[in-house]
């Protein structure tokens, strides 16, 4: 949720709350408390912001949101009265059955509980928990409707122990307490400070009886309020004898671990928050960084320029290579040479025409990415680490082998299961402002796909020479910004891609 869309929040949650009926509080108490324990009467249901409602025909209603509808044909006027309740200041079910009774009688009711369950199921309902002083939380609703349903009715059973999810992440948004979950998408907004203390204790399994609500400053029907609202969903999940959650129990989700399924879902459409792709979100006033970094030394080697007509006509084939692409992790006795280096970073990433022109792919023409290598043994090359100028094609010199390069060096060997270090490390980095100035949700997952793209092309260049390629499965950022002096959220490492001399010598099948 953005700071905009939080703060429309909330001026809509002060608008809902003060609509609450008070007389459904009992005013013997000093803290007002409501008759009933059912969690709904103090639930206050509403359609997000942007969504109408649109009479298609007679007895015929659309409601309409960004990109999707519910029609509801032999709508009565009692369901109208109700739909048009929910998309305006909202209602509760109380409320909304009400509606029902006074225009269509009895009857009604169950079509009107069908509807609002499958409209809470599939996200696109929220609902908002208001207490004795006013809201307490609001459950945001999903920007598309998802029809798996991965939101649950419902309410959490009053002798059974409930906890909070391993997936859900608590975090600052502006002044409140957001509460979110990778597993379903769903985000809430805590605004009472009586309620986010209530949310701390849901750390440790709690029936909903046991819950320490006066403790916290609450009723027990705000405790249950809110509980329903975290239960719904699916922030908070039944306690598993065997396990610290249901969530943990359960055998996909167990496979998942908290950060990869929050990054999966937030940096994919459907389930990401705020806008998604290129919306120039930095745009203003903040230029983007340049396509190509400033010359990083005085001191630069110039490389070898293979004649790219001739291997275009004589190279070999590419069904060849693709089918000869290995990962090598055994090297020649002879180290890779300065000419081989030059010519496979010529083929790799030099710049062709302009800097949006390279060989590998990048998503958006943005060419955020950078080689700095890491040189143990190349020919002539002193060892230490460079960066790789693509517009120049040269090496521009940084540090000899200091002890931070050096680990570089013996981490690489480490992934690849040797003792000595591959001949050369290549480190790719990258320049996150080039890519998080245009896009949003999904700038990082962006990243990790132009790396994959590049790694497949280092491998297919490297088999068709003849050398020994091998992509890392990880490796250190803190000391690859020691060894560069970037910094870390400027340019960071996001892969690395040893490299060296075959022990076959040839091109690739041979």
């Amino acid at each position: 949720m953005s700071p905009s869309s939080s703060a429309g929040c909330s001026a809509r949650v002060a608008s809902m709350s003060s609509t609450l009926s008070r007389s459904s509080f009992d005013r013997s108490h000093d803290v007002m408390t409501p008759v009933t324990r059912r969690p709904e009467a103090l639930l206050r249901l509403f359609f997000g912001t942007g969504v109408s409602v649109v009479e298609l025909a007679e007895q015929q209603l659309a409601i309409r949101g960004a990109g999707w509808q519910f029609v509801l044909r032999q709508a009565s006027r009692g369901l109208g009265h109700a739909v048009r309740a929910l998309a305006g200041a909202g209602a509760t079910r109380a409320e909304l059955a009400d509606q029902l009774l006074e225009h269509d009688g009895p009857a009604a009711l169950a079509r009107l509980y069908y509807h609002l369950d499958e409209w809470r199921s599939s996200g696109v309902l929220g609902a908002v928990a208001v207490g004795a002083s006013g809201a307490l939380a609001t459950l945001a609703p999903l920007p598309v409707p998802d029809a798996s349903g991965p939101l649950q009715t419902g309410e959490p059973a009053p002798d059974i122990a409930y906890v909070l999810s391993p997936f859900a992440c608590l975090r600052r948004v502006d002044d409140e307490l957001m509460v979110e979950s990778s597993t379903t998408g769903a985000r809430i907004l805590v605004h009472d400070p009586r309620a986010r203390l209530l949310c701390m204790t849901l750390i440790s399994a709690h029936t909903r009886d046991a819950l320490p609500h006066a403790a916290c400053g609450l009723s027990s029907e705000e405790a249950d309020a809110l509980c329903a609202l975290l239960h719904h969903a699916r922030i908070l999940v039944q306690a598993h004898p065997t396990a610290h959650s249901q969530d943990a129990h359960d055998e996909p989700l167990a496979r998942w671990q908290f950060h990869d399924l929050l990054f999966h879902t937030r940096s994919r459409m459907g389930r990401h928050v705020g806008g998604y792709g290129g919306t120039f979100r930095g745009a203003a006033p903040v230029q983007p960084a340049p396509a190509l970094k400033a010359p990083m030394s005085a001191t630069a080697v110039d490389l070898y320029r293979p004649a790219i007509d001739r291997l275009c006509a004589d190279d070999t084939p590419f069904t060849r290579v693709l089918e000869a692409r290995r990962s090598r992790r055994e090297y020649g006795a002879t180290p890779i040479t300065e000419q081989e280096l030059g010519a496979f970073l010529y083929r790799v990433a030099r710049v062709r025409t302009t800097a949006a022109d390279r060989p590998y792919p990048s998503g958006g023409a943005s060419y955020e990415l950078e080689l700095y290598l890491s040189v143990a043994s190349c020919g002539r090359l002193a060892a230490g680490l460079y960066h790789y100028h693509a517009g120049e094609h040269r090496l521009h010199f940084l540090s000899p082998m200091t002890p931070d390069v050096r680990a570089l060096l013996e981490d690489a060997a480490r992934a690849l299961g040797r003792q000595d270090p591959p001949h050369v490390l290549i480190t790719i980095a990258a320049r996150f402002p080039r890519v998080f100035w245009k896009y949003e949700s999904m700038g990082y997952a962006l990243i990790l796909q132009n790396v994959g793209a590049l790694y497949q092309t280092m491998y297919l260049v490297a088999t068709a020479m003849g050398l020994a390629p091998c992509a890392l499965g990880g490796g250190n950022p803190d000391v690859f910004a020691r060894a560069s002096g970037l910094g870390r959220l400027t340019e960071a490492s996001v892969g690395e891609f040893a490299l060296g001399s075959s022990p076959r010598h040839g091109p690739a099948g041979e």
